[in-house]
């Protein structure tokens, strides 16, 4: 069923921006590799755009070592109901962009309207990934874990580089296991944090104990297999399942101690410990003055008179 809603939808995209690159507000600047649709409002963006796509379209492929045929199509959502239309909706309201390997095209919000929380070159790239994967391994399926962390290990995402979320649910017990992260469009932002974290972290695991050569090599299998796992045992002699579990003992092995390393949590921990402290304190003087007051009521009362 989800095979199915996803062929409609790249149908419908098709379809979709097909026809609005016939209207007439639309416009496009054509290179070699990239040709990007604007309208007018948006005639300096797609320039920035453009220049962003050529300058780092090399150091993007050299990671991946996809053969590029056609142009990748690039369409700048003009408005938020025009990025919804372009993308039938079906996007989670944090997404900032999407591509669609098999159509080798790239909806972005326009910058004009959307401000976005990471820099359009990330953005771009990030997107750019999608794509050059999808063509690199015959747009055979590829499990979301790994397309999503190869995509933040190659563009640089410092949101899913440095986030906590990962260490956090290591030391709680709340990883999520690979395959679940497949769902990740229907996730909360938080949990999704989770998840691209997660799934940058296994890219990196990989680059790290194997070499970033690795990664060519198992997009070409994945390619000659027609198969993500046989690919992938190919490639380093395991399955993906013993890689989960070596993978995860890894994660506990770096965070266990996480949380003692965490400096913000000790200071709210402190905080907390000094607030219950002066707490106590005073209730220590308050039941001070009571006894006293029971020992020697004469005492209080002179006081309570000089006052």
């Amino acid at each position: 069923m989800r095979r199915i809603f996803d062929h409609a939808f790249l149908i419908y995209i098709f379809i979709t921006t097909g026809a609005i690159a016939q209207q007439s507000p639309w416009k496009s600047i054509d290179s070699e590799s990239f040709r990007v649709f604007f309208q007018m409002r948006d005639s300096l963006n797609a320039i920035k755009i453009q220049q962003i796509l050529a300058e780092n379209f090399f150091s993007i492929n050299y990671e991946i070592k996809a053969e590029l045929t056609s142009p990748v199509q690039v369409f700048i959502a003009p408005t938020k109901s025009g990025f919804q239309h372009l993308t039938r909706s079906a996007l989670p309201h944090w997404s900032e962009a999407v591509a669609i390997p098999s159509q080798q095209k790239i909806i972005v919000k326009s910058p004009r309207w959307h401000r976005s929380s990471q820099q359009l070159q990330t953005i771009l790239s990030h997107e750019l990934v999608h794509v050059l994967v999808g063509i690199a391994t015959g747009h055979n399926r590829l499990p979301r874990w790994f397309n999503e962390g190869l995509a933040i290990y190659v563009s640089g995402d410092l949101r899913y580089i440095e986030g906590k979320e990962l260490p956090n649910s290591v030391t709680s017990g709340q990883l999520l296991k690979l395959k679940e992260i497949d769902a990740v469009l229907s996730f909360q932002q938080l949990q999704a944090r989770l998840a691209y974290q997660e799934s940058f972290a296994a890219i990196k695991y990989i680059v790290d104990t194997y070499s970033h050569t690795s990664l060519p090599k198992l997009l070409q299998n994945t390619a000659d297999l027609k198969d993500f796992r046989r690919g992938f045992f190919k490639t380093f002699g395991f399955s993906t399942g013993q890689f989960e579990r070596e993978f995860f003992q890894y994660l506990e092995e770096k965070y266990k101690y996480s949380f003692f390393l965490d400096f913000e949590t000790w200071l709210w921990a402190g905080m907390l410990l000094l607030f219950f402290l002066a707490v106590a304190i005073k209730k220590y003087h308050n039941r001070k003055k009571i006894r006293q007051w029971q020992e020697d009521p004469q005492e209080w009362s002179a006081e309570d008179e000089n006052w």
